[in-house]
Order: structure tokens, then sequence, then C-alpha cells
């Protein structure tokens, strides 16, 4: 561990989750939601810096009223604005994504701009970007789920549209042009049983891809591979590593160095 510090000592919410984390030119920046509990209506996004080795206290930035805002995360392409990403809606079945920028720092943020249909954003990790340029968010998604993924309504009669029980899956959204407009892949199809939300993308090439992740009920994180920039995805498995049904985080430091952190032990414990 480099150091360890509270953000803040008191605040206008009595709880809070989520946190995300970006480098920036005046500092650290860092998100969270925050509010009465997660899911209540009066739950806001909030920011606060890093800089002179101290925390400024908490800035509201994004309100989703009458909705609670969930899962912010911050992002900053190369050459481009710091984005921060979030959803907003009654449940995380029924959210929209929505997106902010900023080009001063996180200092002042542009008006919120909901996302199209099909698209919800990195849902609580961070995108990555490839030496080519092209940015992956990793994404999922919970409820009824299409496995064309396109943001068509759900419709037995149409081919190979098909609903399928509600679940959890995962997919990912896909720009080329500097974070200007995005696409989504098809849901990543799963091994028996295999219920996932919530990847991280660890980058070991400029084309291999690992994204890991939340299961439900397996135990054990999930993984998929990409071997074609996240184009394609092989099937969602079980790894070796336990998951408790809480959500992870990991990053690529170096090809060889990818810490990862979680909620629980190998016994369940959170």
């Amino acid at each position: 561990m480099i150091t360890k510090t509270d953000i803040f000592e008191s605040a206008p919410f009595p709880s809070c989750h989520a946190a995300t984390l970006v480098e920036t030119g005046r500092g650290i920046l860092a998100a969270w939601f925050g509010g009465s509990r997660e899911g209540a209506a009066d739950v806001c996004v909030y920011t606060a810096r890093l800089e002179g080795g101290r925390w400024s206290p908490p800035r509201l930035v994004a309100d989703g009223s009458p909705y609670p805002c969930w899962n912010p995360v911050l992002f900053r392409p190369r050459g481009g604005p710091v984005m921060l990403s979030y959803k907003v809606g009654p449940n995380p079945r029924d959210w929209w994504g929505m997106v902010k920028t900023s080009e001063d720092e996180g200092e002042s943020w542009s008006a919120a701009r909901r996302l199209p249909d099909g698209l919800l954003g990195p849902i609580k990790n961070k995108p990555v970007q490839l030496p080519s340029g092209r940015i992956i968010a990793p994404s999922s998604r919970e409820g009824f789920l299409d496995p064309n993924n396109d943001g068509g309504a759900l419709d037995d009669t149409v081919s190979p549209r098909a609903k399928v029980p509600a679940s959890w899956g995962v997919y990912f959204e896909i720009s080329d042009d500097g974070a200007e407009s995005w696409r989504a892949t098809p849901m990543v199809q799963a091994d028996a049983g295999i219920a996932a939300i919530q990847p991280s993308i660890l980058v070991h090439s400029p084309t291999t891809l690992q994204a890991i992740g939340r299961t439900r009920n397996s135990w054990r994180l999930f993984e998929t591979w990409s071997h074609d920039g996240g184009e394609t995805w092989s099937r969602l498995a079980l790894m070796s590593l336990p998951n408790c049904n809480s959500g992870t985080d990991a990053v690529t430091l170096r090809v060889e160095d990818s810490p990862l952190a979680g909620g629980c032990d190998e016994h369940g414990r959170g």
C-alpha cells in the first residue's frame, strides 16, 4: 500500500458507494454516489479532488431526480476531456446511461446527456484505450436479456431474437472515434449456470484482452477473452478466484502485473 486516507470526515449524505478515480492535470479526481441509502431517490453523484495533499469537500455534480443515480465511472480518453459516466433509474433492471464531460479537469461539467437506447456506458469499472485508439467500455445488463443486444424491443416473433429468463449478462461497448460514438457487442455467451455482471478489462497485448468480474451464486469470478481487440469474446467461464456476489475491479499496471480488488475470501466472507 502506498498511502491510505479518508476523502472526507463529514458529508451531506449518510451513505456512499461505488467510488472511482481518474488522474487529471490538477491532481486525482474521485467520484461516488451518495444519499440516504443505495437506490433511494436522493442519491446523487459527488466528486472531490486530491490536490496539494488535501481532499476538497464533496461537491454534487449529477442529480437524477426523481430517480437515484448509480455507479459513476471517471475516464479520460487520450487527448479528450474527462468523462463522467453514470446510470439513472429506479433500479438496475430499468436504469439508463448518462454522461457528462469536463474540459477543465473536473472543475465544471457539461449538461448531462442520455445515451442512445441500447447503450449503458461502463457499468461500474473503467474503459480501456488500446494503442490503436479504440476505447472499450466494460458493461452488463440485469433483467431480460436480448442476445443480439441491439437496443430493439424483445419480441418472440422476430428471429433470431428471443426472450430469455431474467438474468445477468456481460457485453462491451466500443468506440473507434475517441468516444464520440459507440456500438454494443452482442451479449457474451456463458457456460450453463453462470450469471455475471460488472466486468473489468485487463490488457495483455494490443489485441488480447481479458475481462473478469462478479458472478451470482457461483462463488468464483468469471473470465472471458478477446483476441481481436474486443470485437468478439470467448464464453464466460469460472476462474479459481473466489467471489461472493460482490463487486470487483482490476487494472493492468504492466502486462505481468494486474492487481485485483474484491470483497470476500475463499470461504465467502465479505
